[in-house]
């Protein structure tokens, strides 16, 4: 039975400044130049994001991206083209675009990483609302404990309309992780199954408002936890009051290499 997962490699990207130093974590800029010209004309943000985070992360742990199989949340996905479709049919005559529809699904991430790296291994894409971290962690697991191996998991989202879900700020970022059943030496972390606690939140205000308006930050927990060697630590993966979480611990040889 696997008792945790190895975490192998960790990337953000994002294209707000300042939302690094709000974050508390390293974030890069968005890299629109490994997606071809062709794709990169009729690709939104989000998935810009995505595939932008997923192909750092799988640099940084060696691996070859059209043999990994992946992993892809957002609790919104494709919100603002979503969005556009449904203004355009509410006009007297209607003019579609057949690009931006077959980009409003769930999975337009996942096709276009699949396209872009030549991937046939199997790809799923996840939203569950404000527990969407959870569950996609929770999905990880369990694909790693039945197939072994490596997993590319992605977690996305942009910037919504505020007329869409008042009162909530959505944030343009994407994050990606390589995750292993077993652990090597580029494994960087281990990562427990998520569980649920009722134990005080360890959150500060400014973090615990950002992640109140967009569950998808959640995340940020589990890197700044990897970022910061010592004991296990509890990431927070949701904000309820008993809220979803995991037990995070750097690995040894990532400390001894630093």
């Amino acid at each position: 039975m696997m008792s945790s997962m190895a975490i192998q490699s960790v990337s953000v990207c994002s294209p707000e400044h300042g939302l690094a130093n709000q974050l508390g974590i390293t974030i890069n800029p968005l890299d629109i130049s490994c997606i071809p010209a062709s794709i990169r004309r009729r690709s939104s943000l989000p998935t810009r994001l995505a595939i932008s985070a997923a192909m750092t992360a799988c640099e940084q742990a060696g691996i070859k991206a059209s043999e990994t199989p992946s992993l892809f949340a957002s609790v919104g996905g494709e919100m603002l083209i979503t969005d556009q479709l449904c203004l355009e049919l509410t006009k007297p005559v209607v003019h579609i675009s057949p690009t931006q529809f077959h980009n409003s699904v769930h999975n337009t991430a996942a096709a276009y990483w699949s396209i872009i790296t030549g991937c046939q291994q199997a790809s799923t894409a996840m939203a569950a609302g404000d527990h969407t971290i959870a569950m996609v962690i929770i999905e990880a697991w369990s694909w790693l404990v039945t197939n072994g191996g490596k997993l590319l998991l992605v977690c996305y989202e942009e910037s919504w309309p505020d007329y869409i879900d008042p009162g909530n700020g959505y944030h343009s970022i994407g994050y990606a992780m390589v995750l292993s059943a077993e652990s090597d030496d580029k494994t960087i972390a281990h990562c427990s199954c998520p569980y649920v606690s009722d134990q005080p939140l360890q959150i500060t205000s400014g973090l615990k408002k950002l992640i109140m308006c967009d569950p998808l930050l959640a995340l940020t927990h589990l890197f700044q936890a990897i970022a910061k060697p010592g004991d296990v630590k509890v990431a927070p993966l949701s904000l309820d009051s008993r809220y979803w979480a995991v037990d995070v611990q750097v690995a040894s040889s990532h400390i001894s290499a630093r």
